[in-house]
């Protein structure tokens, strides 16, 4: 907000700035996909430069603020402007639909990957074309896993655009420890190391049973890396009073 505080007195670019924040309001209505897990607001900051040299004009604001929503659905990674833009969103519309599912929410992001929910409450991790092949390497690996501490993976699609992986919902972690050291366990005896031990990537089904997910950094590890890996999980547990 330097740019801003810094032109407070400006009258112009105040009620430029107010006319802004109105616009979103009226676009980001209760039930839209952009006021799902992050405050629209969030992205203005990036923006303060284009605001501060756009002056009075109603069809610039227009374009900022369909650039906010641009970046809000892509979860900040342009690469995937194009598989969007693909699919038909429409920043009037509040939602869209990929390779068949309709996106309700944003359930986070990734380095290079943001992760939907749909309409038939599925996951669905969409990465561009340029990480198609990771994802698919994690799809497989899944796939082969039979394990109920590990997060189930349903389908793959994709395009020329992108790619996406169709998961199985989680919700926030479980008390259940043990759990999470059985589905480390597991991976282990098939010769993988989970390779992104933290909390963000721990999750729980709608029963409470605990499960391990996100494996894009999943490597076939040795028995040190192992038993360090196993160690920072109960670490972890240990820090967030989990055992």
């Amino acid at each position: 907000m330097q740019l801003w505080q810094k032109t407070t007195n400006n009258l112009a670019i105040e009620n430029l700035w107010q006319k802004t924040q109105a616009d979103i309001k009226k676009m980001f209505q209760p039930d839209s996909l952009c006021t799902q897990r992050f405050l629209p607001y969030q992205y203005l900051s990036v923006l303060q430069d284009e605001i501060f040299l756009s002056g009075i004009q109603p069809e610039r604001i227009k374009l900022l603020t369909d650039k906010i929503f641009l970046h809000r659905i892509t979860g900040g990674h342009p690469e995937l402007e194009s598989l969007l833009k693909v699919c038909g969103y429409t920043p009037d519309a509040g939602s869209f639909t990929l390779w068949g599912h309709k996106i309700t929410e944003i359930l986070g992001r990734g380095s290079s990957s943001v992760v939907y929910c749909t309409d038939e409450h599925y996951a669905l991790k969409v990465v561009s074309a340029s990480g198609r092949d990771k994802l698919f390497q994690e799809y497989i690996r899944l796939s082969g896993i039979k394990c109920n501490n590990i997060v189930n993976a349903y389908d793959f699609y994709e395009s020329t655009e992108g790619a996406g992986m169709l998961l199985e919902q989680l919700s926030s972690p479980s008390g259940d420890t043990n759990g999470y050291i059985c589905g480390l366990d597991y991976l282990h005896q098939i010769g993988l190391c989970h390779g992104d031990i933290r909390y963000s990537n721990l999750g729980s089904d709608n029963n409470g049973t605990a499960k391990l997910f996100d494996l894009g950094n999943s490597f076939y590890g040795t028995t040190g890396s192992m038993q360090k890996e196993k160690k920072d999980l109960r670490l972890l547990l240990e820090k967030f009073n989990r055992v």
